[in-house]
């Protein structure tokens, strides 16, 4: 999930903690609905991408 942006990069767009987006990034943790919204216009892609990538994993 990678499109130039820093981990602090996008914690500062999400207005979340740095950890929560490394955690996302992990698999470890899921931004909730709101927040995935956000992800999926910053990176250009469906929403369902994110979706089924986190549960794939």
């Amino acid at each position: 999930m990678r499109k130039g942006y820093r981990v602090i990069d996008v914690a500062k767009m999400m207005e979340v903690n740095p950890s929560a987006v490394s955690r996302w990034e992990q698999g470890t943790s899921m931004p909730n609905t709101i927040k995935l919204v956000k992800l999926a216009d910053l990176y250009g892609v469906p929403l369902d991408n994110l979706i089924i990538r986190q549960l794939e994993k």
